[in-house]
């Protein structure tokens, strides 16, 4: 009778274990757990579970998400109605996940982190750092308001809203210039080169390394306008480059 009673006792606590873990990962989605700018969260993943983080920036800033350890991480990216943003696996170090995002002031992000596969389990370390942005004094959201391109010099473009260009001049200063004009970073960009009269010469996507745009061009003397844009319209930021011979 007594081995009975054990036997019974011993089956509730498992039962009760389980439905505690499962209670754990539902309310994770309803109350994630807060990440702190800079400060590394060390925490352990249990077979096909789910942990749900926030973010929420003080103002406007680029935020990088990042795991470290042994754990072969995912991230998902969501908004405040939990749609799906963007994705990573390994783009950290080693099997490591990482995703940056532009955040605006105030707007409070989450992050769900599982396994790369259903079988993944361990310890890792989840860490948020912020780079605040600084503020937009040019607005170059338009052909009219186009911020002057030095050659020679890397400039950092950040988009701020969805579907947003940003525009930039060029001035030819003889005949046969040859223009290169590149993006860099992770982001998937777009350039269009236009005539001052708004005809477009050169278009480009993924000529660039990765997903980055690349036009070389060669022109005549006068005043050209390049448009940056993402190629599905998300915000964030990339590095634009550009040089003439």
């Amino acid at each position: 009778m007594l081995q009975k009673f054990k036997f019974i006792f011993c089956l509730f606590c498992c039962l009760a274990a389980s439905f505690s873990i499962n209670n754990i990962s539902a309310q994770t989605h309803l109350s994630p757990i807060e990440l702190q700018f800079g400060s590394a969260v060390q925490d352990q993943l249990r077979v096909g579970q789910e942990i749900w983080y926030s973010v929420t920036p003080s103002a406007d800033a680029m935020i990088t998400v990042k795991t470290m350890g042994n754990t072969n991480t995912f991230l998902e990216l969501y908004d405040a109605t939990y749609d799906l943003l963007t994705m990573d696996d390994d783009s950290g170090e080693g099997t490591n996940a990482a995703i940056e995002f532009f955040a605006q002031g105030g707007e409070t992000l989450y992050i769900k982190l599982r396994g790369a596969n259903d079988h993944i389990r361990g310890q890792f370390r989840i860490q948020a750092d912020l780079e605040l942005v600084p503020q937009d004094t040019e607005r170059n959201t338009s052909r009219a308001r186009a911020a002057q391109l030095l050659t020679g010099e890397s400039v950092t473009v950040f988009f701020r809203s969805n579907l947003e260009s940003r525009w930039f001049r060029f001035d030819a200063p003889w005949n046969g210039i040859t223009l290169t004009v590149q993006t860099r970073g992770t982001m998937d960009t777009i350039l269009n080169l236009y005539d001052n009269f708004g005809n477009l010469i050169a278009h480009d996507d993924d000529s660039g390394e990765y997903f980055n745009a690349l036009i070389q061009e060669t022109l005549d003397r006068g005043v050209y306008l390049i448009e940056v844009k993402e190629f599905s319209g998300e915000m964030g930021r990339t590095i634009l480059h550009s040089d003439m011979r």
